[in-house]
């Protein structure tokens, strides 16, 4: 039995947490998944995955939204691979739909338990679309900078005389 006064959960067990949940999510789906089942997995006991997640609809919230952070990594660095705005929004978008479709829990859960996906993304109290909505708008952000680099200061640059 694990002591009552133990230590925190530090980020290590946070992360086998997450890697645990996610290979058994992928697997088996949410719904046939238990916290149980996880901590098993992990090799640690369901009380120290219950004091760093207090419910399995809390873990799995942090096991998408480590998703969509590994998939906006993947994002930027494909789009950064474009030469031209117009190629940066048709691998953005062709990239994005590629991702969602291959991601084996994003995917693979949108297909089999949509009902489990779709709340933990819109029903969060707004947490996952406002780290999108960051994402979004550094990315054009960076666009209007590049833009501006590129047309805006040689303008305001003096004329090069011989």
């Amino acid at each position: 039995m694990e002591p009552v006064l133990s230590a925190p959960v530090g980020p290590d067990e946070s992360r086998s947490l997450l890697d645990a949940a996610h290979d058994r999510f992928c697997r088996t789906g949410v719904k046939r998944s238990t916290t149980a089942d996880v901590a098993k997995l992990a090799g640690l006991s369901r009380i120290t995955l219950h004091r760093r997640f207090a419910t399995k609809d809390a873990l799995f919230e942090q096991v998408v939204r480590r998703e969509f952070r590994r998939y906006f990594d993947r994002f930027a660095a494909d789009v950064s691979k474009a030469e031209t705005v117009q190629d940066r929004v048709v691998e953005g978008f062709a990239g994005s739909l590629r991702a969602i479709r291959d991601n084996p829990l994003i995917g693979g859960l949108m297909s089999t338990e949509p009902d489990a996906v779709l709340p933990s993304v819109l029903f969060d109290g707004g947490r996952t679309l406002a780290v999108v909505r960051q994402f979004v708008a550094g990315r054009l952000r960076a666009e209007q900078r590049a833009v501006a680099r590129r047309f805006l200061v040689p303008m305001l640059e003096p004329p090069r005389t011989p």
